[in-house]
């Protein structure tokens, strides 16, 4: 079977090196011995939705932070394919909404919908949350169909981020899972997957990872977390 070679794109390019035509995050060279948000508006702009009706009481919201914007308001991120990097193609995008934002104990919550735009559900792809938990500075990511008895059953376990979450350099150890936080041009965004070094043992594409922003929520996608394996980036975002 031929090798996919997918790049971490733009959103790395502060860790990243060239390595036979791709660009990988630095960490793992050392390791290797072992979109735009847009509430309902089609302007393409980034305006804050209206808080809808049922939405998650101010009091059980977190402050401002990397998870806030899964679970303010009912938003939508359109996610463009950025493949060819100077030829986006805006009609071959992901569009990512949350939907049923709801209150359970002191967190907010609320299920996630991806989708392309030519309607076909994608959110099988690695990595992508389904559902998520926002509790202060911590998310805690869910099956899609957690009821509120086995969120409020999950909020009392270990979350599965914090804010910010700790780096995690990929290793054979770790099954190769990866997070890293980096500065961007809109502000700090987190990415997490992981990365698995061609050659070792993976005869395919080895890596995905799904990005978010405190600014604009869902940022990126690519490799096996998005459709044929390829980048996807909220507009403006695609060179972090």
């Amino acid at each position: 079977m031929a090798m996919k070679c997918f790049c971490l794109s733009g959103l790395l390019a502060s860790a990243i090196f060239i390595v036979s035509g791709c660009r990988f995050e630095n960490a793992v060279a050392a390791d290797r011995g072992d979109a735009q948000a847009t509430p309902a508006n089609p302007s393409g702009g980034t305006t804050a939705a209206p808080k809808p009706t049922g939405a998650p009481p101010s009091g059980g919201v977190a402050k401002p932070g990397l998870w806030q914007p899964l679970v303010a308001a009912a938003t939508s991120w359109k996610l463009i394919n950025y493949n060819i990097r100077d030829q986006p193609d805006e009609d071959n995008a992901v569009i990512v909404s949350n939907y049923d934002l709801r209150q359970v104990g002191a967190a907010a919550v609320a299920r996630l919908r991806w989708k392309t735009s030519a309607g076909e559900d994608v959110g099988s792809g690695e990595h992508l949350p389904q559902q998520v938990a926002v509790l202060g500075p911590k998310v805690w990511f869910l099956p899609l169909n957690a009821d509120d008895d086995a969120v409020s059953q999950a909020l009392t376990r270990r979350p599965t981020f914090g804010d910010p979450p700790a780096d995690v350099h990929p290793t054979r150890k770790n099954k190769w899972r990866w997070v890293q936080t980096i500065s961007g041009k809109h502000g700090r965004v987190t990415c997490i997957g992981h990365y698995r070094p061609q050659g070792d043992g993976c005869e395919d594409t080895c890596s995905g990872m799904v990005c978010f922003s405190a600014t604009n929520g869902i940022v990126a996608v690519e490799g096996t977390s998005s459709p044929n394996f390829e980048y996807y980036a909220l507009k403006g975002h695609q060179d972090d």
